[in-house]
């Protein structure tokens, strides 16, 4: 079809093979592109991809985001609906560990990391969507996208999860907790330092391949 479109443009002659050979070469570069554009798709073959948190999966040499959901951090608290504190991002993470216990896990990611380094997808316990689940049990709350809005709605009428009581959105508490974080790097320097230098070489050690 792409060469008949632009038959016109192929000289008479001596050269209209030539022409027709280019162009024909340049519509394969760019049928070929256009497949490996799309989304890529890896399974948890070795069983290995475990949960470090409600929205976060890793093994060696690979992190995994999913997409579109924000669970609590693991150090957050919230509060239920009589009033007491609880670590919502630990009672996420066990929710998340027991959705993928005993179940094929598989991941279909989107080409391009995040700003981080990690690989956005969507992931699967057998034939449960993770994503989705998260999101529908209150564990996790809709993140920059549309794509769960129903299940955090209906989350928040059944009052599920972190919809029980009072809890501040993971990505203001993110912000929050730079902010005090910034302060005690300022009036804490040598501690700072210290503190972040320990953290990267820790990164290093667990995300080598």
């Amino acid at each position: 079809m792409l060469i008949k479109k632009y038959a016109d443009i192929i000289p008479a002659g001596e050269n209209k093979m030539k022409y027709a050979s280019v162009l024909f070469i340049s519509a394969l570069i760019l049928i070929t592109a256009c497949m490996q554009s799309g989304n890529s798709f890896s399974a948890d073959d070795d069983g290995n991809l475990y949960a470090v948190d409600g929205d976060s999966l890793e093994n060696t040499g690979r992190r995994i985001r999913l997409q579109g959901i924000d669970a609590p951090e693991y150090k957050q608290t919230c509060r239920r609906q009589d009033g007491a504190k609880y670590r919502c991002g630990l009672e996420s993470l066990d929710y998340i560990k027991k959705l993928m216990q005993d179940k094929k896990i598989s991941c279909q990611c989107e080409e391009k990391p995040d700003r981080y380094g990690r690989e956005l997808c969507v992931c699967f316990a057998d034939d449960i969507e993770i994503n989705r689940e998260m999101v529908a049990a209150g564990q996790a709350v809709s993140y920059r996208s549309k794509r769960y809005e129903a299940e955090e709605k209906a989350a928040k009428a059944q009052k599920l999860g972190v919809w029980q009581g009072k809890f501040m959105r993971p990505e203001l508490y993110r912000t929050l907790k730079r902010e005090q974080d910034a302060k005690w790097c300022k009036a804490n320097p040598q501690e700072c330092k210290a503190k972040k230098e320990r953290i990267k070489a820790y990164k290093k050690s667990k995300y080598k391949h």
